[in-house]
């Protein structure tokens, strides 16, 4: 049941009635992972308070419940994407014996870029990064047989892909 400040939810199996305040609704519903054949994909499941349950047909509903994102929420989240970019591309740098200097300075400039272009763009931008990176690894592994590469570079690409949906997350803000 959707509320104007609440969700209340039922757990069938406890028999336990939880509420999630609306404030609260990103960091308390997370919907969960489903592992199949394309990747992981958001499904219907959501923890709820620690709690699995499925949403069904109401997942859309619960999520146009949801309270927008703010500006600040996303300017976070951006700055510490840039900071982690410029450590990279630094040890990019300073390793380039085993990893690719180019790369480094690329991820520098794209880290700088997260810190000061607060827009829900940077997220698009820093997915294709990291899912090219990921493709990159892959193709740079397959002639030596590198398996740890491969995986690395398949977890890249759906990592990247995970960080392009946020924008969709932070639509209202623009």
């Amino acid at each position: 049941m959707l509320t104007e400040n609440s969700a209340v939810f039922f757990d069938p199996e406890t028999e336990r009635t939880l509420t999630v305040p609306r404030d609260a609704a990103w960091t308390k519903i997370v919907f969960i992972k489903n592992a199949g054949l394309m990747g992981s994909q958001e499904g219907t499941i959501a923890t709820v308070s620690g709690v699995n349950l499925d949403m069904g047909e109401h997942k859309n509903l619960l999520l146009s419940w949801f309270p927008p994102q703010k500006k600040s929420d996303m300017k976070k989240e951006l700055r510490n994407w840039g900071i982690g970019l410029i450590a990279v591309g630094v040890i990019s740098i300073f390793l380039s014996a085993y990893l690719d200097p180019i790369w480094g300075i690329m991820l520098i400039v794209i880290g700088i870029i997260n810190l000061f272009a607060v827009h829900r763009v940077m997220f698009v931008i820093n997915g294709i990064v990291i899912a090219a990176a990921g493709a990159l690894n892959i193709i740079s592994a397959l002639p030596s047989g590198t398996t740890a590469f491969c995986v690395f570079g398949i977890f890249q690409i759906v990592w990247g892909i995970d960080e392009i949906r946020k924008f969709g997350k932070y639509r209202s803000i623009d």
